[in-house]
């Protein structure tokens, strides 16, 4: 079954308890069209992409990417030729000491109370802003949230930074538990994440697996977002992530501009030497 939610928002600034204001991730539109559509047919295969700017990829641009699927840490998808997986970032998104802001509780909310797709679930809480940065204690009360307001949701997460394999260990660690506190159950997530900028993937992933046979866990993991400006370095991820049966999907981070990370030349349209490492 497919969902499809749109609605034009002029997004006001709402003040109240609920509401933490902060920063966000890489853009903003005052007047936002949400179109939030899922269909139960699963990607063709695990290759997918985080993408910054990515209403300037065009069909041919994801098709020479071999994409599959996307998500842009909104909760409003581009018009593209791959599935999207829309993303509960965090409460709110504020463009710095700005007015301009996203307010993803009011998102959600106009979801169906029967959807039963994916979503992501929170984009770094363990870091400072311009990251989600809350408390676990807080992240908690978004989950039992998210979890009454839409039952069925397929949760993604939670994104922590695992940039030392330590920091955002140890927020899931005492989110999880704070979940336990707050609801009399664990938190009944789809799939866990990890985020990977290291060249070499393995001690995250394998940390990862180890935490959920911990918890008594037997699911694969998602990377929801990886990079790097080597080109063969970028080749040896994918073929880990390809050959590695507990992950299920990544999600490679691709800036659209002038950047050593991106995939694309965007004056020659041409693949960049770590997009051939993506796709090689």
């Amino acid at each position: 079954m497919a969902y499809a939610v749109k609605l034009t928002l002029l997004l006001i600034l709402l003040v109240g308890d609920a509401h933490t204001l902060l920063y966000g991730h890489h853009y903003y539109l005052p007047i936002m069209t949400i179109q939030t559509h899922q269909t139960s047919s699963p990607a063709p295969n695990k290759r997918g992409f985080a993408c910054t700017y990515c209403g300037q990829m065009t069909p041919d641009d994801v098709s020479s990417l071999s994409i599959s699927w996307y998500h842009n840490w909104s909760m409003s998808q581009n018009d593209h030729a791959a599935e999207f997986v829309p993303h509960f970032w965090c409460d709110i998104w504020q463009d710095g000491d700005s007015d301009n802001f996203v307010d993803y509780i009011a998102e959600v909310s106009m979801l169906p109370s029967d959807y039963d797709g994916y979503m992501l679930f929170l984009n770094e809480p363990d870091l400072a802003a311009p990251q989600c940065n809350i408390t676990p204690a807080y992240g908690a009360q978004l989950y039992n949230w998210v979890k009454a307001t839409i039952p069925n949701v397929k949760l993604i997460g939670v994104q922590v930074s695992h940039g030392d394999g330590i920091r955002g260990f140890k927020w899931l660690r005492e989110w999880r538990n704070e979940v336990l506190n707050t609801s009399g159950a664990y938190p009944d997530m789809w799939r866990y994440t990890i985020h990977e900028y290291n060249d070499d993937p393995r001690p995250q992933v394998e940390a990862l697996l180890s935490l959920q046979a911990e918890w008594g866990i037997d699911t694969p993991l998602w990377v929801t977002e990886f990079g790097t400006c080597k080109p063969d370095v970028m080749r040896d991820m994918v073929q880990y992530y390809e050959g590695h049966d507990m992950i299920e999907r990544y999600a490679v981070y691709a800036p659209l501009l002038l950047d050593c990370q991106a995939l694309i030349d965007w004056n020659t349209r041409e693949l960049t030497a770590v997009g051939e490492g993506f796709t090689n």
